[in-house]
């Protein structure tokens, strides 16, 4: 059977998720205009599809769930309030977990009431239950500090699950870090926090990008991450024993290289998307985006750059894999609250080599 690909467009925000085949449009459910939601569309084992989104009201979050790929979806079940937008899910789909199941969900999101008040960044398992999920409670993973948010999650080959996000101590010295925390019992306790970021670079470093801060290369959890406004771009891996010392990938300052996209393929390489210049009035333009790789070794050294395309007005840039082959898919400026949805797609052949697709 052919692989299908889904692609979920937010009105008013731009694209979200995945991917290459489309065969009409559905309304999945009715929200905001208010930003939206990360990582917004995962699929489990058996290839049942969840999405969420704000359910009407921009502080409650929901899901809803397609058994037929995404031609019908089912009524909305909240999971939280928040005012934030930053809500992260994985999906175990091998029940690698201790005390979970296949196709358990796991969220990491922020929450906060109101704009001007950050409170903590929050966990929630989802319990696979027949066709839907059980919401199971609150679990705060990081209470302290004055200001957190971006969080990301991702579950390792021995079932760890991982949690980054950024954190800043006004109270302190006021100095922007990207925190670390684990979890080994199903995500009921958690450990305590590793920076593995040394707080310098111009603006705020932000976990943000755009689809994923937090993979698995080699089987293990890498973190990136953008110190905004004209900052760089770095990670850090976890070798199985500790976090290696963070790394530089662009160097800034004076160039603004959001929203970043990095997804890993089935050869453990790395695909970082990147603008060079971030363009738009309200700095989320995608420009003239960008993709550079790296091998599997455990060094820091990448690919030149190829270029994609993108202009400044352009939006959203998403980039995503079936294992080999990469697309990148983004919203193309057309006029004033007009935009058309475009990708190009990128082959990999022996080398390896990456080829993009000419136009789009």
């Amino acid at each position: 059977m052919a692989k299908k690909y889904y692609l979920i467009i937010a009105i008013f925000v731009g694209v979200c998720s995945c991917l290459d085949y489309c065969y009409s449009y559905t309304n999945i459910g009715t929200g905001v205009a208010r930003g939206g939601v990360r990582h917004t569309l995962v699929s489990t084992s058996t290839n049942v599809l969840v999405v969420f989104q704000r359910n009407g009201s921009q502080d409650n979050k929901c899901f809803r769930v397609s058994l037929d790929g995404g031609k019908t979806w089912s009524s909305a079940t909240n999971t939280h309030n928040s005012y934030n937008q930053d809500i992260t899910p994985v999906v175990d789909k091998t029940g690698v977990v201790p005390g979970g199941a296949v196709d358990d969900i796991y969220l990491i999101y922020q929450e906060d009431r109101i704009p001007s008040v950050i409170s903590d960044i929050c966990f929630r398992k989802l319990t696979k239950s027949g066709n839907t999920w059980t919401v199971g409670s609150r679990i705060s993973v990081e209470s302290t500090g004055t200001s957190k948010g971006a969080p990301d999650i991702c579950i390792d080959s021995t079932g760890r699950i991982w949690v980054e996000y950024t954190y800043i101590d006004t109270a302190g010295a006021n100095i922007p870090f990207i925190k670390v925390k684990y979890s080994d019992d199903d995500g009921n306790t958690w450990s305590a926090s590793t920076n593995i970021s040394n707080g310098t670079g111009a603006g705020m470093s932000y976990s943000y990008l755009s689809n994923s801060g937090m993979v698995l290369w080699n089987g293990k959890p890498a973190a990136f991450w953008t110190c905004a406004m004209g900052g760089p771009v770095r990670w850090a891996y976890y070798d199985g024993a500790a976090w290696q010392a963070e790394q530089q990938i662009l160097a800034g300052p004076n160039q603004n290289y959001g929203p970043c996209n990095v997804n890993v393929t089935s050869n453990n390489y790395i695909h970082l998307m990147y603008s060079p210049a971030q363009g738009g009035s309200s700095n989320t333009g995608m420009g003239n985006a960008r993709h550079i790789y790296k091998d599997n070794l455990v060094n820091n050294t990448w690919s030149s750059y190829t270029s994609i395309g993108g202009a400044a007005n352009d939006l959203y840039g998403n980039l995503t894999n079936n294992g080999t082959d990469l697309w990148y898919y983004w919203a193309q400026y057309a006029a004033s609250n007009s935009y058309s949805v475009v990708y190009k797609k990128c082959t990999l052949s022996a080398g390896p080599v990456y080829t993009w697709d000419a136009g789009i």
